[in-house]
C-alpha cells in the first residue's frame, strides 16, 4: 500500500522539484539583477541592504542551504563591484563586503535552519494525525 502511495506521487513531485528548481533559479537571479539596478540608482547614501535578502532567502527556500550560500556570494559581489564605483577607499569595500557575506551567509543558515524545522514540523503533524 505505502509502496503504490509513493509510486503513484512521482511524477508530481519530479514535476514539482523541476517547477522548485527553474522557481529558485529565475527568482533568486530576477531578484538579485533588480537590487543590483535599485542599489546603483539609488548611489552610496542610501542602503538597500535588506533587498539583497530576498534573493538568498528564494535561492535557499527553493534550492537549499548550498544555493543560499552561493547566492550570499553572489549578492556580496554585486554590492562589493557597486560599492567600487562610490568614494569610499578600496580597502574599506572590500572589508564591508566581506561583513555583507557574513550576514547573507547567516541569513542563509538560519533560513535554512527555519525551512528544515518546519518541514519536520509538518511531517510530525501528519503523522500524529494517523496514529
Amino acid at each position: 500500500m505505502i509502496d503504490e502511495t509513493e509510486s503513484s506521487r512521482q511524477p508530481t513531485k519530479s514535476a514539482g522539484s523541476a517547477v522548485r528548481l527553474w522557481a529558485g533559479i529565475g527568482g533568486s537571479v530576477v531578484a538579485l539583477a533588480a537590487v543590483g539596478v535599485l542599489d546603483y540608482a539609488t548611489g552610496s547614501r542610501v542602503s538597500v541592504l535588506f533587498f539583497y535578502l530576498i534573493p538568498v532567502w528564494l535561492a535557499t527556500q527553493f534550492l537549499g542551504r548550498a544555493a543560499g550560500i552561493a547566492v550570499s556570494f553572489l549578492a556580496a559581489g554585486v554590492w562589493t563591484v557597486l560599492a567600487l564605483v562610490g568614494p569610499d577607499p578600496v580597502r574599506i569595500v572590500i572589508w564591508n563586503g566581506g561583513m555583507r557575506l557574513a550576514l547573507f551567509m547567516a541569513f542563509s543558515l538560519l533560513a535554512d535552519g527555519l525551512i528544515r524545522r518546519r518541514h519536520e514540523l509538518a511531517r510530525l503533524r501528519s503523522h500524529i494525525r494517523w496514529m
